[in-house]
């Protein structure tokens, strides 16, 4: 896909690397079967699809890398361990490539909150989740690509995650 897209459009100038696997499962039932996959589809597939964008990127001189974290990477939510492990490793990542790319290529992440909630979310639990922010409200799908475009536009920021929670990271 990587030479499909340099043939078609001559350069890659952004990759967005957007994938990771929702199960809720408590740590003690969680099997090695979904550690891997969660691992594979979220750290593994972002450290790969970077490392296939980079030599273009790095040929043409400019590039930014777009990783989607999380705000499971910081705090403790129940059930999650393999996600919160997984986007961590995003988080780490993105500081590497960051540092072994630059100045060519820059690397940044978003660390969305609640925006997407699993579908079997109850009704308090949407509640909870909304009172942890300091808007009180849901993100929306918006709230984090206009970040995302504003990241892709801005030259001087790499190597760091932007979070898009609603302040819910530093309201408790």
């Amino acid at each position: 896909w990587v030479e499909a897209t340099a043939g078609e459009f001559g350069h890659i100038d952004v990759l967005i690397n957007n994938a990771s696997p929702w199960m809720g499962r408590p740590f003690l039932e969680l099997t090695e079967a979904e550690w891997d996959q969660s691992i594979g589809v979220t750290v593994k597939a972002v450290f790969f699809c970077s490392q296939a964008v980079a030599p273009y990127m790095l040929a043409q001189g400019r590039g930014v890398i777009v990783n989607v974290a999380d705000l499971s990477a910081y705090e403790v939510w129940p059930g999650q361990a393999h996600h919160a492990v997984a986007k961590a490793g995003v988080v780490q990542l993105t500081r590497y490539i960051g540092a072994e790319l630059g100045p060519a290529v820059r690397c940044v992440a978003v660390a969305p909150g609640p925006v997407l909630l699993p579908p079997d979310f109850t009704p308090a639990q949407t509640e909870e989740a909304i009172e942890r922010t300091l808007v009180k409200r849901l993100g929306s799908p918006g709230d984090v690509s206009r970040l995302i475009v504003f990241l892709i536009e801005q030259d001087f920021l790499s190597g760091h995650v932007y979070f898009v929670d609603g302040g819910q990271l530093f309201s408790h």
